[in-house]
């Protein structure tokens, strides 16, 4: 019963919308009064100059998950089987996944790969894949201020109904945001979770509570959210969660990812319930590939029941369906995963259509929102002067989502996952520009 007055929650946000949504604009400058003198830089994913986000086989590392039931002896024997000289695991969350080194001076990672796929396959107890590293497309002209900001003044210590939402990045400069009109916007991870000593998110890169983004990235995509989400009418209760997982050079590591998804499913079995994961990153890998990638897609399953992991599509301008052009890792088949392209409008053409950039797949690729015209202002030291990006990209896209994602988790009175994804599929407009490209050629017009 919940269930179908959720949908009629939802049909009625359809019918008293309008076809087209307000997104990624930004702040309006509209007062010919404003003295402010913008800083203007442009940020475009993919194409020529950058090729795309890039992923980097590790040389020597395994990302496993063992059965709690596993014995020592048996544990042993794996550990010299696959010649292991060092072992470290998460810190939170499901102390059964390890990230294993081996020793390539004895056995090479694709030679520890195969014993460790095809030896344990049918056999309780182990599974695992090689790891790799992530590097984002460069963020030029990003300005990482002097001054530190502690994420305490920014953690809201209530615990009120609002919707939560990881943001898994480069994190967040909170100094390019102190306005009186910011809040305490971070979620208090105290509160649900204490393995790790932080008021708000944490750095899975070097393991420490800074989450300050010395890249660009992390708070571009944040920004957008908060913005959809500030500009909402009602006004949207939100938590941010910013979990570092690419360093101040946008370098990553499926490692990373994996025990940021696992502090997640730690806070949400205490209660904390993010709602909505933010994954504005990827890279090219075999259809093959990705599905040998268990560890990942089980902690993503798992989140299943509270979480939305929303996802971009990458910017190729590759079909994702084919077995050689998965994407990491909007490319899982997990029913939670919400994978986002981007559209282009040709106004000349008067039609809405793939943008060429944009990764596709009307299988692997669930809506498109528009690929460009993003565009977020920043903070600076100087009272007069901001910086201004323009942004276009997947990632971009996917932070639209995400905020019109929270936006309407609220307006629908905290529908569960299934009826959340449902919802905004229902809400996207079938374009006939992207029959060949999105799945039931979804899109969400600005």
């Amino acid at each position: 019963m919940k269930t179908k007055i959720t949908l009629l929650l939802i049909a009625g946000l359809i019918l008293t919308s309008c076809t087209k949504w307000h997104y990624g604009h930004g702040e309006d400058n509209d007062d010919p009064k404003d003295e402010t003198i913008y800083n203007d830089t442009y940020v475009s994913e993919g194409g020529e100059a950058n090729d795309g986000a890039k992923i980097i086989p590790s040389r020597n590392k395994l990302i496993v998950r063992l059965d709690p039931n596993l014995s020592q002896e048996k544990l042993k024997y794996w550990l010299k089987y696959l010649e292991i000289q060092d072992t470290i695991g998460c810190s939170c969350g499901d102390v059964t996944i390890k990230q294993w080194t081996v020793d390539t001076s004895k056995i090479d990672i694709e030679a520890a790969r195969r014993r460790l796929q095809d030896d344990s396959s049918g056999e309780a107890g182990l599974e695992g894949e090689i790891g790799f590293d992530i590097q984002l497309d460069p963020i030029p002209d990003f300005r990482q201020l002097d001054e530190q900001v502690d994420p305490k003044e920014f953690t809201n210590p209530s615990e009120t109904a609002s919707v939560n939402i990881a943001v898994l990045d480069t994190g967040i400069d909170l100094s390019r945001d102190l306005t009186p009109f910011s809040g305490q916007y971070l979620f208090n991870s105290l509160a649900y979770s204490n393995c790790y000593p932080t008021s708000s998110g944490w750095n899975f890169v070097n393991n420490s509570p800074n989450i300050t983004d010395g890249q660009g990235h992390g708070t571009y995509v944040t920004k957008i959210i908060r913005d959809i989400l500030d500009n909402s009418v009602p006004q949207i209760d939100y938590r941010i969660l910013p979990l570092k997982v690419f360093d101040d050079n946008g370098r990553g590591s499926y490692w990373n990812i994996v025990c940021a998804m696992a502090y997640i499913k730690n806070i949400n079995k205490n209660d904390g319930n993010i709602h909505i994961i933010n994954t504005s990153f990827g890279g090219k890998q075999t259809q093959e590939i990705l599905q040998k990638q268990t560890v990942l897609k089980g902690l993503i399953n798992e989140l299943s029941d509270k979480s939305l992991v929303i996802s971009s599509a990458g910017n190729k301008g590759e079909n994702t369906d084919d077995s050689l052009d998965g994407h990491f890792l909007s490319s899982y088949d997990s029913e939670n995963i919400l994978a986002v392209g981007g559209y282009f409008n040709d106004t000349i053409a008067k039609k809405i259509i793939l943008h060429p950039k944009s990764n596709y797949g009307v299988k692997s690729i669930d809506v498109a929102l528009e690929f460009g015209n993003y565009s977020v202002v920043l903070n600076t030291l100087d009272p007069n002067s901001k910086d201004r990006a323009g942004l276009e990209g997947t990632s971009y896209s996917t932070a639209a989502m995400t905020g019109l994602a929270g936006e309407l988790f609220i307006k629908a009175s905290r529908p569960d996952v299934t009826v959340l994804k449902e919802g905004i599929l229902n809400l996207a407009k079938s374009e006939s520009g992207l029959n060949s490209s999105i799945l039931d050629a979804n899109a969400i017009i600005r």
